[in-house]
């Protein structure tokens, strides 16, 4: 029985003291480029699951209509199908990115209204999901929820109604042509700034700007002079 006890013991310390070495020492691999392996991915693809599960375990999500669908679509269109697929094309993954960036339109996704709700609003830490409630108001989050958790079985001309022309596209279009004027850098530079959504400049080109960078971008700035 003392044995036991003291085996168990040493395992209890020996264990997570061997783990923060592994960790500690850089025998972690780090790198993007590489995929994870099963553990990792099993272990935190766990853990992030139910840590948005607890958190969002309050939260009730209001009762969704056709009108909430395409509100939500809309926004999801014109800030979020760049880098998580295009409603009605082929999947465009982006590979760079562990964990993969979720392609909705073509896995749709096990979270709950509320989950979704809570994950757009307050991101998903260490990973490409920014937090979005400082640019979205309670109704668009609300609305994105609920397009997402139905998006790959939206009703009956719902799709049709999302994807009418947006003008908040062709605003980004017209600040993409910016990219030619002498102050490039500059533009490129504020957008950095303005936004942390991981998109590709063919994206932007293609999809518009999100409405984070249009909002932001419309805010006095100084002129570039001042930055060089």
């Amino acid at each position: 029985m003392k044995n036991f006890l003291l085996g168990f013991v040493a395992a209890i310390v020996i264990l997570p003291v061997g783990a923060i070495g592994y960790f500690c020492m850089g025998f972690a691999d780090a790198q993007s480029d590489v995929a994870p392996s099963a553990l990792e991915s099993r272990m935190m693809g766990a853990a992030v699951h139910a840590a948005v599960a607890r958190s969002a375990a309050k939260l009730a999500a209001p009762i969704a209509d056709d009108d909430m669908l395409v509100k939500g679509g809309k926004v999801y269109v014109e800030g979020c199908q760049g880098c998580h697929g295009e409603l009605g094309k082929p999947s465009g993954e982006d590979h760079s990115f562990y964990p993969r960036v979720p392609q909705f339109p073509y896995t749709g996704t096990q979270y709950t209204e509320p989950q979704i709700y809570w994950v757009v609003k307050h991101g998903i830490r260490m990973t490409a999901m920014s937090a979005y409630g400082r640019f979205y108001s309670e109704e668009q989050l609300w609305s994105i929820a609920a397009f997402l958790r139905r998006i790959r079985s939206l009703p009956p001309g719902v799709a049709e109604r999302i994807l009418a022309k947006s003008a908040n596209a062709a605003d980004g279009k017209h600040l993409f042509a910016l990219a030619g004027s002498p102050s490039s850098s500059y533009f490129f530079r504020s957008m950095r700034r303005a936004t942390r959504e991981s998109c590709t400049k063919s994206q932007w080109e293609r999809d518009g700007l999100p409405p984070s960078c249009l909002r932001r971008m419309a805010a006095p700035s100084p002129s570039p002079k001042e930055h060089t």
